[in-house]
């Protein structure tokens, strides 16, 4: 392959060719002429290609990949022209005569058969797929698929599966909206089945002129990074109360899963800055869907109670010690009003023999609960 240039694209704008030298585990991008700055998150090339892909993190997608040649960079670039729903950014060889508008996934209709398989890996043998898909290129561990609506591009996600317990985080995800809605600037997520199976649904929140970037690739190489660090972060770009929601939020759904790769900025895709923080998602862990009454809250089979507060304490956020102390910390007169409402508001989902009417109560009191203790009450568990 190392007679084809390939270029870096911004939509309609080249930043430089490159060939791809070596085999294997061994191939590496190098550039061969510099057109326009790249943004730092480019560099290496490499590793900005093998970044691009969501193969790492979901088996079906993986498959694809492996079964369409997608494995190797240069068989990645051929499928997918590094296509993502994040940014503008994609890549062309010099054997193709092909524009922006032509391939660009913010306008042209997704391959229908690459979705359903990147959801449940059914029929991967002997399809005939195109490259308009965002799947190969969309991260996130959980089974997930893009869909063209008529209202806009939505994202399917799905829960669990095997465990007695799972599945349950499409009822989370739900439920943690309704909450973050009431404090700060985020995707809705509703309720709904697709293909037979329980999934959430929200709206993308990028476009063609408005890209996502995670915080994780704007932090100083060897520092820890603790939550008066990332405020700092946030202060420096004006978005400190933004910030300061989110954490308050996710401290009150119990979100698990606030790592820094899925909340950062929103970057302006021609000029790469960062604009503002970006709407918060990814609350599928929210609000403890692998816990178990009996076994985790509530009480034993022999009567017994369960400490929940222990099971908290074993699965704890990632920002912050603890799902209490970094919202009081963090809190202001103006988010202490929200978080007030946010006591008084019942939170609502379709319910089934998955997800009861119990387990929507037991949320709604462990939501009640998280707020008052935020507020300063010594509050308890009522299961």
């Amino acid at each position: 392959m190392a007679n084809i240039i390939y270029t870096l694209m911004n939509r309609d704008t080249p930043l430089c060719d490159f060939i791809i030298e070596g085999e294997g585990e061994l191939e590496l991008c190098k550039i061969v002429k510099a057109i326009s700055p790249l943004p730092f998150w480019c560099e290496p090339l490499s590793t900005w290609v093998a970044n691009r892909s969501s193969a790492k993190h979901r088996s079906h997608v993986n498959r694809i990949l492996e079964l369409c040649g997608g494995k190797t960079k240069s068989g990645f670039i051929a499928l997918t022209h590094c296509l993502s729903l994040t940014d503008t950014l994609w890549v062309k060889s010099d054997h193709e005569n092909v524009t922006w508008k032509d391939v660009n996934l913010y306008e042209n209709k997704f391959d229908e058969v690459i979705s359903k398989l990147s959801f449940d890996g059914n029929g991967l043998f002997g399809m005939q797929m195109s490259t308009t898909s965002p799947e190969l290129t969309t991260d996130g561990a959980y089974d997930k698929c893009w869909l063209n609506e008529d209202d806009g591009i939505h994202l399917i996600k799905t829960g669990s599966t095997g465990a007695r317990n799972a599945g349950l985080e499409p009822y989370g995800e739900v439920l943690a909206s309704q909450v973050f809605e009431k404090i700060c600037d985020s995707v809705k997520y509703t309720f709904r089945k697709f293909d037979g199976r329980v999934v959430s649904d929200c709206k993308i929140f990028t476009s063609q002129k408005l890209g996502y970037k995670p915080v994780s690739i704007f932090l100083k190489n060897g520092v820890k990074y603790g939550l008066p660090e990332t405020l700092e972060i946030y202060r420096e770009l004006n978005c400190e109360d933004a910030f300061r929601r989110m954490v308050v939020a996710d401290c009150i759904t119990l979100n698990s899963d606030r790592h820094f790769g899925n909340f950062g900025f929103l970057v302006n895709n021609e000029t790469f800055e960062r604009t503002g923080i970006n709407p918060c998602f990814d609350f599928n862990m929210a609000f403890v869907p692998l816990s178990e009454e009996g076994f985790d809250f509530g009480r034993r089979a022999d009567g017994t109670e369960l400490n929940f507060d222990e099971y908290l304490s074993k699965r704890g956020p990632v920002i912050g010690s603890d799902y209490v102390a970094p919202a009081r910390a963090i809190l202001t007169p103006e988010i202490k009003k929200c978080v007030e409402e946010i006591r008084e508001t019942t939170l609502t989902i379709p319910c089934d023999e998955r997800f009861s009417e119990k387990r929507l109560s037991q949320m709604n009191m462990i939501k009640n609960v998280q707020c008052e203790r935020i507020l300063g009450f010594d509050a308890k568990w009522k299961f």
